[in-house]
């Protein structure tokens, strides 16, 4: 009996000297890129964009000059854990540029192309289980999309996220892939948020179709007029 309890107790200490061993690697991993501390991340070491739509300098790029402002440094592109690619691929300030495209399709590629957050996203094994955790708790406030007061609606409500959200989650690299209880965990976020937009107007239903046939106009998710 004393040498189980030794065994377990041994047991234990392992597990904990691992979770304190990959703990401080990753702290280790962000304090080796102390040359992007307040450019690319903050001072509590977390990754953000210097340079987005709402800074004077902003307007003064060309198109190039803004998806090269937007590209993160490949170092810390490869630092971050996949909950972190994903938040990051929600606020990369070009990833409304897919609606330009003359499909989702197209527009997928294009953000692939031109954002290694993007491209490194889709190299990770738990993307899935990463994107719908994301999209289940995803914060939208439909009432501001229709609201005559706010300036860009999209971004503010969170609505943005949530089309770049079906877009990702829809396309046939990860929908193909989902397993049975993702797809019922699916299915479920998917009609609470279609029941939570109505009535926000006939410009936001149009929107919500048709900027997003990968996710919402797969058979057996929901049936669109």
């Amino acid at each position: 009996m004393r040498k189980k309890l030794y065994g377990i107790a041994a047991l234990l200490s392992i597990f904990c000297i691992a979770i304190l061993f990959f703990a401080i690697l990753s702290v280790g991993r962000r304090q080796a890129a102390p040359s992007y501390e307040g450019e690319w991340l903050t001072a509590e070491g977390n990754y953000t964009y210097p340079m987005t739509p709402y800074k004077e300098e902003w307007a003064q790029l060309d198109i190039l000059e803004r998806r090269e402002s937007c590209n993160m440094p490949q170092e810390l592109v490869d630092m971050l854990t996949t909950e972190e690619l994903v938040n990051a691929a929600l606020d990369y300030p070009l990833k409304m540029d897919y609606i330009g495209f003359s499909s989702p399709e197209k527009g997928l590629e294009h953000l692939k192309g031109s954002s290694n957050v993007y491209r490194e996203l889709f190299k990770r094994e738990d993307i899935i289980e990463n994107l719908l955790k994301a999209y289940r708790d995803l914060q939208v406030d439909y009432d501001l999309l229709v609201s005559e007061t706010v300036s860009n609606p999209w971004e503010k409500s969170g609505y943005a996220k949530e089309l770049i959200l079906q877009l990702l989650i829809g396309c046939d690299e990860i929908f193909d892939q989902l397993t049975e209880a993702q797809m019922e965990e699916l299915l479920t976020v998917v009609d609470e948020r279609y029941a939570a937009k109505q009535g926000t107007g006939d410009d936001f239903t149009m929107a919500w179709s048709r900027n997003n046939p990968f996710l919402l106009g797969r058979e057996g998710i929901l049936d669109l007029e």
